[in-house]
């Protein structure tokens, strides 16, 4: 289920929430399900005990002007469930020093527009040893995202998914998106800058700096 925490959007259509500031949330800050055209503008989600943003089952989110800090699960966390998640736009956030991945994505592979926009992202400290500040399976566009690494951690991963529910069995979690102008600095000895498993994935424009494992793994 949804947990106890800071805000719950259930089964809603058409709905804005702005200048939002969500601290000490006894589990997700904010739980979005169920729902189609929910537009977040400059919310603040501080210190939750599970994932900063959780998104399962929508139609039509956008977040922009958005800040997380230190939650102990994904900054963001984006679900597939009955329903997948399509239309989701991030831009113009930041996710900083998240216990796991920055956004963790889990969808599908589809033809067409891509189900994710990622757009102007800052990403810092995310994640530990086999974390990633990216980790996204499915259709998703990557765009203008700045990446400080953890020591071990991955910037940018499109991966096959290993679980074998119902969308694996159908349409498979194979990494299938684009990236353009994404900057990942490993500060200090790291994992892999960029990763690619499986799918058709194009790199335009991105850059590793710093040692690093490897810049580019396939």
């Amino acid at each position: 289920g949804m947990g106890g925490g800071g805000l719950a959007i259930y089964a809603c259509d058409a709905i804005s929430l702005n200048d939002v500031e969500i601290r000490d949330a006894d589990g997700v800050g904010v739980a979005i399900e169920r729902s189609r055209r929910v537009h977040l503008r400059r919310v603040s989600v501080n210190r939750t005990k599970g994932h900063g943003v959780r998104i399962s089952n929508c139609d039509g989110v956008t977040i922009e002007d958005a800040s997380i800090t230190e939650a102990r699960g994904y900054g963001i966390g984006v679900q597939s469930g009955a329903q997948l998640t399509r239309n989701l736009k991030i831009s113009n956030t930041s996710i900083v020093r998240s216990a796991g991945d920055g956004i963790d994505i889990k969808g599908q592979r589809e033809d067409g527009a891509p189900l994710v926009v990622l757009d102007n992202l800052r990403l810092a400290n995310n994640g530990k040893s086999k974390s990633a500040a990216l980790d996204l399976r499915g259709h998703v566009s990557v765009s203008n995202v700045s990446i400080k690494l953890n020591p071990g951690s991955t910037g940018l991963r499109f991966r096959m998914g290993t679980d074998i529910g119902t969308h694996r069995k159908t349409n498979g979690w194979a990494g299938y998106g684009t990236a353009e102008n994404v900057r990942i600095d490993s500060g200090s000895p790291a994992g892999v800058g960029s990763v690619s498993q499986s799918g058709r994935v194009t790199l335009n424009g991105c850059s590793v700096s710093g040692p690093v494992k490897n810049k580019v793994h396939v």
